[in-house]
């Protein structure tokens, strides 16, 4: 059925292109691109050695045409009528209406929306004139450029299918790209619609939208530079409090510390003053037994000794002298 469609070869227009059938005098231009191994990176054939090669691939291509297996056009440049590339519909399914599509274009060429233009006005005749209901490409997940070119043409990416195919001498995993005539619909629809917006609107009304959309997004800019200096002072603001409260913690603390110290300084002073009365006590007691016998009053002699001296350890050990002055411990409470 689809045979139809391509006797005679349709040739395509764009632009810049010219897409037509493959010929015999096509041999020298496709050998100058064939025979380069950018131009096959991302496929499974290999560069052409010599012309011999690639005059087999032509014999190929016209046999394969022939039983409506294969359709590929050649990418002809309008102003020099060189031939840059090939782009080819593959395995179409004439039951499910698909079709699969694949282009190639020389190094030289890259860069210059070629590609995109032929692989578009390719498409365009799948669905206007054979009534394919969806057209699919697959990509090796290397081939970035084909990946966005897939993009720019309406083409959404729908799968991975790992370890795809095998190239090079390796497996590779392919995306799964694909575009339904509904899409395409919808595509044609939407660049219609901007295209009359872009000849309704003149020059100046272009100029002011373009001045309109930069303010817009000055503003924006500007909005999330403030949001974010207001950020920046509230954390700020936090951090200050933040060491504030710590400030005062640490001079309610050192007070708590201070007091505990004046009450343990106190609380000892009234012990030692308690053992200094009691020994002055036991001294005026052995003094009135003194007058009875000798040996009482030198046994009151080593009491008042033994007191004095538990009454000097006792200071020492509280850090308070006879001057009044703070000794070492007092010292480390206040630290504390």
């Amino acid at each position: 059925m689809y045979a139809t469609y391509f006797k005679p070869f349709p040739t395509l227009t764009t632009p810049r292109l010219i897409l037509r059938k493959v010929q015999k005098k096509d041999l020298d231009d496709i050998y100058e691109y064939c025979r380069l191994p950018s131009s096959c990176k991302y496929a499974q054939w290999q560069p052409h050695e010599d012309r011999g090669v690639t005059k087999q691939y032509l014999a190929w291509l016209f046999s394969a045409m022939r039983h409506g297996a294969y359709f590929t056009w050649v990418i002809e440049l309008r102003e020099t009528g060189r031939v840059i590339g090939t782009c080819s519909f593959v395995n179409m399914d004439e039951e499910y209406k698909i079709a699969e599509i694949g282009y190639g274009i020389g190094k030289r060429f890259w860069g210059n929306g070629y590609a995109t233009e032929a692989v578009r006005a390719v498409m365009d005749y799948g669905f206007t004139r054979v009534g394919l209901l969806k057209v699919n490409a697959r990509i090796m997940r290397e081939n970035l450029s084909s990946v966005r070119l897939a993009g720019r043409v309406g083409m959404s990416c729908e799968g991975i299918q790992r370890k795809g195919v095998y190239a090079k001498k390796q497996a590779h995993d392919l995306y799964l790209f694909g575009i339904t005539d509904e899409d395409y619909k919808q595509l044609l629809a939407e660049e219609e619609k901007t295209d009359r917006a872009k000849n309704a609107a003149g020059p100046h009304d272009a100029t002011a939208k373009a001045k309109s959309v930069e303010a817009a997004e000055s503003t924006k800019t500007a909005e999330n530079a403030e949001t974010a200096e207001n950020v920046a002072i509230a954390k700020v603001t936090e951090t200050a409090r933040s060491a504030e409260n710590v400030e005062k913690a640490a001079t309610v603390e050192d007070n708590g510390t201070a007091q505990k110290s004046d009450e343990v300084k106190t609380t000892e002073k009234a012990e030692i003053t308690e053992k200094a009365a009691e020994t002055e006590k036991i001294k005026n007691t052995e003094n009135a037994k003194s007058d009875k016998s000798a040996p009482a009053a030198e046994n009151t002699e080593t009491v008042q000794s033994t007191a004095a001296k538990e009454t000097i350890e006792a200071a020492r050990n509280t850090g308070i002298v006879e001057n009044g002055e703070a000794a070492g411990n007092t010292k480390t409470a206040k630290k504390c």
